[in-house]
């Protein structure tokens, strides 16, 4: 427990390591997203028989689970432990992936419901560990150095989300729907994404954490979660503030068509 209590202080070189272990443990956290999340997870769920309405409720789940931030934010003021929140978040929720592995073997409506629980599981400590991430990663980043360290860690993220995204594709292109090689595929494809997710917990593990400074006195809430609401949205800040014009914003239109590409190819598994 001792590896997961904060430092008092930091010295240079523990902070350095520190920051390059969180460059590298992005290849795992990416290779987990990338087996386990998005079309994958769709995929999955429609090789288990899931409804539309269950494909919805999967696809809905993270963006529900965001609401858990609120309480984590009074988890991580009354605690302060960041490192231990995260850790502990991490291994709970992405142990739900082999449960999630165990199930590609099975059908029927208990296999659906146990899928659901163990996504919404994942999806609910994601969201607390995130929390408590983006606080300890503020403090451990120094301001001049945050920049350049997240964007080496988005660049690991991309390739292997982008490496691993095809090889899963093809990988399910090459099996029937519905056939054993396929189940095979995703069992593979989950467990795997559990074992890249314990390594990466065991890696922010080892990151430093700095010791939150002592608390002021008790947490105002309504300054504190007004906080964010001072400052404006992403959109209206590059519009409004940057003079970004229209036409750069909507190149977000490329991720929805990537999006709706995606569902074609989907379409015929979930007709069977």
């Amino acid at each position: 427990m001792s590896r997961l209590a904060p430092q008092p202080t930091l010295t240079e070189a523990e902070r350095e390591g520190g920051l390059r272990l969180l460059v590298r443990e992005a290849a795992f956290s990416g290779g987990t997203a990338a087996l386990t999340t998005g079309v994958i997870l769709t995929a999955f769920a429609l090789h288990l028989g899931a409804s539309n309405i269950m494909v919805g409720v999967l696809a809905s789940a993270p963006f529900l689970a965001q609401l858990l931030q609120l309480p984590a934010i009074g988890l991580v003021e009354r605690w302060r432990r960041r490192k231990l929140i995260a850790v502990g978040s991490s291994l709970i929720g992405r142990a739900m992936l082999a449960v999630m592995a165990v199930l590609a073997f099975t059908s029927g409506t208990p296999a659906l419901l146990i899928f659901l629980a163990a996504q919404l599981i994942l999806c609910g400590f994601g969201a607390v560990g995130t929390c408590a991430w983006n606080a300890w990663m503020r403090d451990l980043a120094p301001d001049e150095r945050l920049r350049q360290v997240f964007a080496r860690r988005t660049v690991w993220l991309s390739l292997i989300s982008l490496l691993l995204g095809l090889v899963a594709a093809l990988a399910l292109d090459l099996t029937p729907a519905g056939s054993e090689e396929r189940a095979t595929v995703f069992a593979g494809m989950f467990a795997i994404g559990c074992l890249t997710g314990l390594i990466s917990a065991w890696m922010v593990a080892a990151m430093p954490e700095p010791a939150m400074p002592a608390a002021a006195g008790p947490v105002q809430w309504r300054s504190l979660l007004g906080e964010p609401l001072a400052d404006p949205f992403f959109t209206v800040f590059i519009v409004w503030q940057l003079r970004f014009p229209i036409s750069f914003v909507m190149l977000d239109v490329v991720s929805q068509v990537a999006n709706i590409a995606a569902v074609r190819l989907w379409r015929p598994s979930s007709a069977r």
